[in-house]
């Protein structure tokens, strides 16, 4: 009985501490229902396959919203445990890092067992929110002061952390380096920040003669962003981006296969070690008095830009928030940098519609707004992929009676991207959406929408066409390989499942497919794509299919060649010659 009534205060002891500790959260309704969600019902499972210890509601609680130092080494299991299909529970326990956990000493045991290295893992994160907490929480850990990042490692513990950081540098630039093309808003900048910070870092702290030794893969790459920074119009990207690629094209490239070379892990020595000893000597003269030195000067405020502002409640879920900082920018940012800032307005607009789904009125009106902005944003910038997917995921919610726009908004952001060389993620996603779209009852109707359908998913590695669905031609593997090598297809099929934030992309686009998939009924006069609108695809099938006939051709023809060649063959008279004269020496032998 005793144990029991300890067990109730202890459980309204810690309903006191939520309570406290909501009526200083922001003023977010969805954040807060979020926090009381969690709260009430904790991700027990997912934490217990990751950190053993975690064997109750209550401890689990307790880890999530009142972690003691110790328990750092609970967010890092939970942080690196490997996606295994099951529900994880890595994204509340970043945000609530992200939000909450500030502490030095968290900061030290997170990273001694591994912290980093799972934060390096979700650098190219599908859902944003994840990417974004890792990436600021990577940041406030190394440019923590306590932890004494520029000072040679002697403790067991420190050489733990400088050896984890050191090792991720070819597992991290790649992914730090693919930010710069396709990240969340504000996360080139923060994604370049960490670069420069971990290529200063070991060069300082980890090459023995202070020279790190970039590959040319890192200086072509510095040179990208430099351009890519000066589209976007952000002064202070660009202006650190050029400063690495001064500083670093001056190096030596490195000869290896990895990003950088040179690096070795540097310990503190004993002569790094000053040792104090204790007594006086009394015949020495007495030492003169040491001015006191002067205070420091006051820390100077650093003004946080509206831009800046604006990426910040994004990374916290803020979109209200975030979308007045992004109207503010576009008062006091140069031209170039209109069209990134309304395709960031469009992104928040699209995440408030998600947010309000079951409000049609409040829906359609954050829709219309986003349509809007990624109207303005393409107008400053025609060639913005960005702008152009988040404008056919904005038709799309609109309804079926923008089916069509939407579905050539989202050809125009495939050939865009195409354009731009993206990264896989970002052409998994347009070719999902396009998918998608695609699939929806308006479109089934059309023959060319299911071919459109096969050339996607071939590309992209998957089944092909469905006339071909069960069946493969000899050699078919062959051509695969070769496809994959020319570029025209993805090596290995991907999953570009959608994130629980993306409920716009998830309630609009993806619907159950229909039987008349699989028919070849002829089109619907209401069909919403015509031919005309896939004679891109058309124009490639027809070429392939020319190509085939004229190899066919070509092939026969050299068989029939070789074949009368034969038929016709007579012995020549220099052969003739040749014949009498092997007669002659031969009768001449055996006379």
């Amino acid at each position: 009985m005793a144990a029991e009534e300890k067990s109730d205060a202890a459980v309204m002891k810690d309903q006191a501490r939520f309570d406290e500790l909501m009526a200083h959260a922001p003023d977010n309704d969805a954040l807060r229902a979020s926090l009381t969600k969690l709260w009430s019902a904790p991700p027990l499972e997912p934490m217990k396959r990751a950190f053993a210890q975690c064997d109750s509601e209550d401890e689990a609680r307790r880890i999530l919203f009142f972690p003691e130092e110790k328990d750092g080494e609970a967010y890092a299991c939970i942080v690196k445990h490997p996606r295994d299909g099951l529900p994880h529970a890595a994204r509340p326990a970043l945000g609530l890092m992200f939000m909450l956990h500030h502490k030095s000493d968290f900061h030290r045991v997170f990273a001694v067992h591994g912290g980093l290295e799972g934060l390096a893992s979700r650098l190219q994160e599908e859902d944003q929110h994840v990417r974004a907490h890792a990436v600021e929480i990577f940041l406030r850990v190394t440019g923590d002061e306590a932890l004494k990042w520029y000072v040679a490692p002697s403790t067991d513990d420190e050489v733990k952390m400088h050896r984890s950081l050191l090792d991720l540098g070819d597992r991290m630039i790649p992914d730090l380096v693919a930010n710069s093309r396709d990240s969340y808003p504000g996360g080139e900048k923060a994604c370049l920040d960490l670069l420069a910070f971990w290529l200063g870092w070991a060069r300082q702290m980890h090459c023995e003669t202070h020279v790190l030794n970039p590959s040319r893969l890192l200086i072509e790459a510095l040179s990208d962003w430099v351009l890519r920074a000066e589209r976007r119009g952000d002064a202070d990207e660009s202006g650190l981006a050029k400063r690495l690629f001064d500083d670093f094209s001056r190096c030596d490239p490195c000869s290896g296969t990895g990003w950088v070379g040179g690096t070795v892990l540097c310990k503190a020595t004993d002569d790094d070690v000053i040792e104090m000893s204790g007594g006086f000597d009394l015949d020495s003269k007495p030492k003169k008095a040491v001015k006191p030195m002067p205070p420091p000067p006051p820390p100077r405020k650093i003004e946080v830009k509206p831009r800046q502002a604006g990426n910040q409640a994004f990374a916290a879920g803020d979109f209200e928030k975030a979308l007045q900082h992004y109207d503010a920018a576009l008062t006091e940012e140069n031209e170039t940098a209109v069209s990134t800032l309304q395709c960031n307005r469009a992104t928040c607009l699209v995440k408030l519609a998600a947010r309000d789904v079951s409000d049609d009125v409040k829906n359609k009106a954050w829709l219309q707004r986003a349509e809007e902005a990624c109207d303005a944003a393409l107008d400053a910038d025609p060639r913005n992929s960005k702008a152009r997917y988040r404008l056919a995921q904005t038709l799309a919610a609109l309804g079926d009676e923008r089916l069509g726009e939407a579905i050539s908004a989202a050809r125009s952001a495939r050939r865009a991207i195409i354009d731009e060389k993206a990264g896989d993620a970002q052409r998994g996603a347009v070719a999902d959406l396009l998918l998608a779209l695609l699939d929806r009852d308006k479109a089934t109707n059309d023959r060319t929408s299911r071919i459109a359908r096969g050339l996607l998913r071939a590309r992209r590695g998957g089944k092909g066409h469905e006339m071909t669905r069960g069946w493969k031609k000899p050699g078919s593997e062959n051509k695969k390989k070769a496809a994959v090598q020319k570029g025209f297809m993805d090596p290995k099929p991907r999953d570009y499942a959608s994130s629980d934030d993306e409920l716009v992309v998830e309630d609009v686009t993806k619907t159950p497919a229909t039987e008349e998939d699989a028919s070849d009924s002829d089109e619907a006069p209401t069909a919403v794509v015509d031919a005309t609108a896939d004679s891109d695809d058309d124009e490639l099938m027809a070429v392939r299919k020319a190509e085939d006939d004229q190899r066919k051709a070509r092939r026969k023809a050299r068989i029939v060649a070789k074949e009368n060649k034969k038929a016709s063959e007579k012995p020549s008279e220099k052969a003739a010659r040749k014949a009498a004269r092997v007669q002659r020496i031969l009768k001449m032998s055996m006379s």
